[in-house]
């Protein structure tokens, strides 16, 4: 995706930031009285300052850092349309400033200009990724009233004249998203006091589709001489879970058939408006060796009409996209997430065409293997197969001619002993004159 720069500032080499930033009237609502989406509210919030080592206001010195990843905690690449995601920025001041003598840090009144009450300052800055795995604000840099005072000497040196700012006793962050994405809520036409009325936006706790939250609620404030930044994780995708089991169908047990063969993962994207195939996953697992598989996903390759690769690739966005999970999507009963086997192991599977072609592979499982089950619940899938039930030969060798019949009550009794410990039991009474004899499980 091509992102529009224009007058961007560029903050680091991952992110372009554009901020606009404000002192309101008391009378405004505060960030977290935004129209809200789903309950959201802010991502972060503090009623203690955010102070430094030596005890200064270092907030707006620091940074938010945003970082991007898939269920399984691995790097994912993001793309946010311009103008649609805003992290605000709300601070509380307070009535003192800080200052340091030879007793120690003291807390004078600041100098508010007469019948000025506002308390609170804000800054809207555009969270602009472009296929990162990380953003970061730059410095928060919320504007702050200043004046020069006269503060007293250290160890009773002569009063020296500071530009001093209030302590930010309180703040909070919150995700705002725009919704006519025509228009920058940080332009410098924009009146900031509209998006604290919630016109146009609403508050969110996702970007993308993905949840965001404090990585350290206990130290949200972390440091990287001389940086400070606050960490935030945003995690998004589908997980998928793939279990082989025994007979039983509850132990756990590597695939084992006649027919050794190589195992993908495959799963299909839609766009939510056409409901067309746009893109693909294809995850080699190996059942083989390990019964149970997680596949993580998130990046789908993207494929044009007849299933040849763009090479582009297309980050998961539920808000655009679907990860065909059943048939109400295509209504082909076929594209939903599912295992594929080749015929021969080691054979060249290049893409979306190959594993589709059903002279290449095949989402029918190898005897005696049957899928049990492909379900899926929330953000994740699990698929299940099991071997079938064995059919058993039972030879009984004589030393002599029998004759022995049904009447005769004479029965054989078969006892197997599962991977488990489970021990299943089987009997019939012989009767020679057949040819064959079918056992009945029993308790």
């Amino acid at each position: 995706m091509k992102k529009k720069m224009g007058n961007r500032l560029l903050s680091g080499v991952t992110s372009a930031v554009i901020t606009l930033t404000y002192a309101l009237p008391n009378s405004l609502p505060l960030a977290g009285e935004l129209t809200a989406s789903a309950e959201a509210g802010p991502i972060f919030k503090s009623d203690e300052p955010a102070l430094g080592y030596y005890g200064n206001d270092i907030l707006n010195s620091a940074s938010v850092r945003i970082g991007f990843t898939d269920l399984g905690g691995n790097e994912a690449k993001v793309t946010t349309d311009d103008n649609l995601y805003y992290l605000l920025v709300h601070e509380h001041a307070a009535d003192y400033y800080m200052t340091y003598t030879w007793e120690g840090p003291q807390r004078p009144n600041f100098p508010y200009e007469e019948g000025d009450t506002n308390r609170d300052f804000y800054k809207l800055i555009e969270i602009n990724a472009d296929n990162v795995s990380s953003w970061s604000s730059g410095a928060l840099g919320v504007s702050l009233p200043t004046k020069t005072v006269s503060v007293p000497g250290m160890w009773g040196g002569p009063p020296t004249q500071q530009e001093v700012s209030p302590i930010v006793e309180s703040y909070d962050f919150t995700l705002i998203k725009n919704k006519d994405t025509s228009v920058d809520l940080a332009g410098d036409d924009i009146d900031l006091s509209d998006v604290l009325a919630g016109n146009n936006c609403d508050v969110v706790d996702t970007i993308n589709g993905m949840s965001i939250k404090i990585r350290d609620e206990e130290n949200p404030l972390q440091v990287e001489y001389p940086s400070y930044f606050f960490q935030f994780d945003a995690q998004g995708g589908h997980k998928v879970e793939v279990n082989f089991y025994d007979f039983d169908g509850t132990t756990l047990a590597p695939v084992d058939t006649d027919d050794k063969a190589d195992y993908y993962v495959l799963a299909k994207l839609a766009d939510n408006e056409t409901n067309k195939i746009v893109g693909y996953s294809m995850t080699k697992i190996d059942p083989e060796s390990n019964a149970s598989s997680k596949v993580n996903l998130f990046e789908f390759k993207e494929i044009d009409d007849e299933g040849n690769e763009t090479g582009n690739t297309i980050g998961y966005n539920p808000e655009k996209y679907t990860i065909i999970i059943d048939d109400s999507v295509t209504g082909t009963g076929k594209d939903q997430i599912r295992v594929y086997h080749t015929f021969v192991q080691n054979a060249p599977i290049e893409g979306y065409n190959d594993i589709t072609d059903p002279d290449k592979a095949s989402d029918s499982m190898i005897k005696p293997y049957v899928v049990t089950k492909n379900e899926t619940d929330g953000n994740k899938t699990t698929i299940e197969a099991k071997k079938e039930h064995v059919t058993y030969t039972l030879e009984l060798v004589f030393d002599e001619e029998p004759d022995i019949v049904k009447g005769d009550k004479v029965a054989v009794e078969l006892e197997i002993e599962h991977q488990s410990g489970i021990k299943s039991y089987y009997y019939d009474f012989i009767d020679v004159s057949s040819d064959a004899v079918t056992l009945e499980e029993v308790d």
